[in-house]
């Protein structure tokens, strides 16, 4: 899709350390996906206290940034879309945008108005939550935003500003193959056969025990 928003990055906490106010006893949290969450209790069994002051020298931080990426209808995907047997059944619809995250070395990898290919996993958030809202009837809310966590990225624009949209060869036979251009002028093209897209999409939608992780 089409990066339509890129916004700037920030410093992400992943975990930092909590200190007892009684017994000085430490321990460390970890703010899954970026939610803050202290400790409930001491973990010695003999305090079990419930007031913490943070250590924010400990703390670990990650780069994240949030993007938002609309999809791309173009004409020349036709045959591919075709070839699926998918036929025009977008034909005249709106292109759709989601919120994507990407963290670490994917921050600064594109910008606003780059064509990327974007991989990763959809979550939700509730949307009470996640516009700054608190308490019981705000975790009550029952309507949820998705939004994707990116776990990889290629950016299809070259240097020129130019969309390296991937071309599809004439000619048929199951072995036409996608070409794909580059972003670096000195990578050489990539082109796949119809047999190893499928071998790829049906790998990466594989459940996570038919392969060890090498594999995968």
């Amino acid at each position: 899709g089409t990066v339509t928003k890129a916004r700037p990055k920030r410093l992400r906490v992943l975990d930092v350390g909590f200190t007892c106010s009684k017994c000085r006893h430490g321990q460390i949290a970890k703010f899954l996906h970026g939610r803050y969450n202290p400790p409930a209790r001491c973990v010695d069994m003999k305090c079990r206290s419930q007031n913490f002051v943070m250590d924010r020298t400990s703390a670990n931080y990650c780069d994240v940034q949030e993007l938002k990426i609309q999809e791309e209808i173009e004409d020349d995907s036709s045959e591919i879309m075709d070839h699926y047997g998918d036929g025009d059944r977008d034909a005249g619809r709106a292109p759709r945008s989601i919120e994507v995250e990407v963290v670490h070395d994917l921050v600064d990898t594109c910008q606003a108005g780059d064509s990327i290919v974007l991989v990763g996993i959809v979550r939700a958030v509730n949307s009470a939550l996640a516009s700054g809202r608190t308490g019981k009837q705000a975790a009550e809310n029952s309507i949820y935003n998705l939004y994707v966590v990116g776990h990889s990225i290629v950016n299809m624009t070259a240097e020129d500003g130019s969309r390296g949209i991937g071309t599809l060869d004439k000619g048929g036979g199951p072995n036409k193959r996608f070409k794909t251009d580059t972003s670096s002028s000195s990578s050489a093209d990539i082109q796949y056969t119809h047999q190893q897209l499928e071998r790829i999409a049906n790998l990466a939608h594989a459940d996570h025990k038919m392969y060890s992780m090498p594999t995968r």
